[in-house]
């Protein structure tokens, strides 16, 4: 990678382990986890696995066509926008179940230097496969997200399972407007992101989604790199 010849650099996992039994959505529409077993070595000398897992298991990406009916899928997305250059914005301090708004980001944010590509660390990921994960993160008004976007952003990650209230869920009066917001505009979320603590303020992402046709999200073995 000539971007990183003659560079020391470091490389971080950002992505939850998958497996049987890993902490999934709690909807009828989001399935286990589950590997079945296929090839065996004591059999056919080699061994092979099916595995069944959701576009939306685990660290993903949220495609636009995930919430927008006309949105482009995972596969018609532009494979740049998922590798290159990424600024973290630090919200390691927000108390659970924070509203985060324009003007916090404003206060905090407005002499940072965006790149394409924008990571919040809310330092949440502490709380996943508890029953907290998904009912006390962090949130972002809908000024807030417009707020993001006016900054240019072509794709946003963070280490919560969303950036809406969690009240405002499926079956609600206001269903899930902040993703709305950013798919809207054809911008791609990456969603359960681990480990933001190790990456720096400015790093390379690696991102990249599988090949899925026509799907609305993937799951992902999302990567930071520190360049020294």
């Amino acid at each position: 990678m000539s971007l990183l010849s003659g560079s020391k650099f470091e490389v971080v996992d950002l992505s939850h382990e998958i497996f049987p039994g890993m902490q999934v959505f709690g909807a009828e529409w989001h399935r286990d986890v589950s590997f079945e077993p296929l090839g065996r070595i004591e059999r056919v000398g080699r061994r092979t696995t099916q595995i069944h897992i959701g576009t939306h298991s685990g660290t993903h990406i949220d495609a636009p066509s995930h919430f927008i009916e006309s949105g482009k899928t995972i596969n018609e997305l532009s494979l740049d926008v998922f590798i290159g250059r990424a600024t973290k914005l630090n919200l390691r301090d927000v108390p659970k179940r924070a509203e985060i708004t324009a003007d916090y980001l404003q206060q905090n944010f407005a002499n940072t230097s965006f790149e394409r590509r924008v990571i919040i660390d809310f330092n949440w990921s502490r709380n996943y496969g508890s029953s907290l994960f998904y009912t006390d993160h962090p949130f972002f008004t809908v000024e807030a997200a417009q707020w993001l976007v006016g900054k240019g952003i072509e794709l946003l990650g963070y280490d919560t399972p969303m950036l809406d209230n969690p009240e405002h869920g499926h079956a609600s009066d206001c269903d899930s407007p902040i993703h709305k917001v950013f798919l809207e505009l054809g911008i791609p979320l990456v969603e359960y992101m681990n480990n933001l603590n190790l990456v720096d303020e400015e790093f390379m992402l690696i991102a990249a989604p599988l090949n899925l046709r026509e799907l609305d999200g993937s799951p992902i073995r999302c990567v930071g790199i520190n360049v020294g």
